[in-house]
């Protein structure tokens, strides 16, 4: 273990607001979502007067079934409405996986998809008023951005995608299934963003992304990147059901120029995200430099096949948190991954540092090398309170690996959590803590820890700034 004392940053110790669970409530009740809900729509419905007004294609309707043939590499079409039936389904036939379909919406009512929608290509489907997958849905493309931000179309068609909304407020929800195919992307953007079905996209990514201005860039290796540049009033993301990205990417963001601690980025279901054919994978909640972080599921970014390492997890904002039975898996067979909450080691590199921490009793975080290697790293970081009550893992394996590194670092600490640093080599890992002061108290009864499993009996009585009351530490 590591204690490292450093000056104060804010001199005193600051008065922060207590990190607790988000007002669902609150969340639930997006602008544009329960219009959604309470509007009907026959089983058979269709977008309606579709019009193509750039590229070259031909629309036609059979029955329930809607044909899009696409002949050019990019087509615009402008529809009266986009709604698909639970009984309806829309097909869109295009060149190649690379083309794009760009679908805009002109009325204002939003669109509700309850049908299939199937296409080889990308579909762009932009409604300012929202969108709604419900939960009969079954989206099966090559790609998917679903946006109630718009963009224009010399934007589109250069590939500049950038997303600017209208002041609404507007949502997207999935209820449904959502597929893209391998290496392909699925993007949700609007003011508030929410997911309580599924979102798949195998060797690729998932974006999910609230706010007034977005920009998204694809990466030459197939994977995309989001960036929100201008915060929307009330924006939030919320994630209840299930994000997949296998060897890809996940990247939940939201920007909130009201932020509260109900308005943030929030994962209540689970995000996977796990490394695949030596491709590691990356899960990113983002708040920006004034929201709130909360993860109460699962964040999942292993990789557990033979000879792969655990992938990267990180969260931001002003104020993260893991509460109640959230769980973090870095996990790998060949070595422990990376997990950052708040910031990275002793507040270095480009990631926005939190000004509050909190990691629950129960929460969970394993970086763990399974059969060889070392363990990853973890850090829990802010500029004014870390709270630490959970449990983290950092353990080596096979004959050379070794324990990795674990901080839990702020200018106001409670550490009262467990620490496994251990290695079957006998190599140890590193538990930093950095506090403004510290005093390390020998014997302390605040630990409780099981005889024979701790090396060093840690117990930190109250100092100057500093309430780091008592760990266990494993070694």
């Amino acid at each position: 273990m590591t204690v490292n004392n450093r000056p104060s940053r804010r001199g005193q110790r600051p008065q922060l607001p207590s990190l607790k669970p988000l007002s669902y409530a609150v969340l639930c009740v997006m602008h544009g979502l329960m219009p959604l809900h309470a509007m009907a729509l026959p089983s058979d419905a269709l977008p309606s007067n579709g019009q193509i007004s750039a590229g070259s294609g031909s629309i036609n309707q059979s029955g329930a079934v809607l044909d899009v043939t696409q002949n050019s590499q990019k087509l615009i079409a402008t529809w009266d409405s986009f709604n698909i039936g639970s009984g309806a389904q829309v097909n869109f036939h295009q060149p190649n996986a690379s083309a794009a379909a760009l679908n805009r919406v002109l009325s204002s009512d939003a669109s509700k998809i309850f049908g299939q929608l199937n296409a080889n290509g990308q579909v762009y489907l932009i409604n300012p008023s929202g969108v709604l997958f419900g939960g009969s849905a079954a989206v099966n493309v090559g790609g998917l951005v679903a946006s109630a931000l718009d963009i224009a179309d010399s934007d589109f068609l250069a590939g500049r995608l950038h997303f600017q909304g209208n002041g609404s407020g507007a949502a997207v929800m999935n209820q449904g299934s959502i597929r893209a195919a391998d290496g392909g992307s699925v993007a949700l953007l609007g003011a508030q963003v929410r997911n309580e079905g599924t979102v798949v996209a195998k060797m690729g990514s998932v974006v999910l992304g609230g706010g007034e201005k977005v920009t998204l860039d694809y990466h030459g290796d197939g994977l995309i990147n989001l960036q929100v540049d201008e915060a929307a009033l009330g924006a939030s993301v919320l994630n209840q059901g299930l994000l997949q990205a296998h060897g890809g990417t996940v990247i939940m963001s939201a920007r909130a120029s009201d932020a509260m601690l109900s308005k943030v980025v929030n994962n209540e279901g689970v995000i996977e995200a796990t490394s695949l054919q030596q491709r590691n994978g990356r899960i990113v909640l983002d708040g920006g430099d004034s929201g709130v972080v909360a993860s109460s599921g699962v964040l999942d970014a292993s990789g557990r096949s033979a000879g792969e390492r655990g992938g990267e997890v990180t969260l931001v904002g002003e104020y993260v948190g893991l509460f109640d039975d959230a769980r973090i898996d870095a996990s790998g067979d060949a070595g422990g991954g990376t997990v950052l909450l708040g910031g990275d080691y002793q507040g270095t590199g480009p990631l926005h540092q939190a000004s509050a921490t909190h990691m629950g009793e129960n929460a969970r975080i394993e970086a763990d090398a399974l059969d060889s290697g070392d363990g990853g790293k973890v850090i829990l970081w802010a500029t004014d309170s870390t709270q630490f009550h959970g449990h983290i893992s950092v353990i080596g394996s096979g004959e050379h690996g070794t324990g990795g590194l674990v901080e839990t670092s702020a200018h106001f600490l409670d550490a009262t959590g467990r620490v496994n640093l251990s290695a079957a080599s006998g190599q140890g890992g590193t538990w930093l803590l950095d506090p403004r002061n510290i005093t390390v108290v020998a014997g302390c009864t605040l630990c409780n820890a099981p005889p024979g499993r701790v090396a060093g009996n840690l117990c930190f009585a109250s100092g100057n700034g500093c309430a780091a009351r008592g760990g266990d530490l494993f070694q």
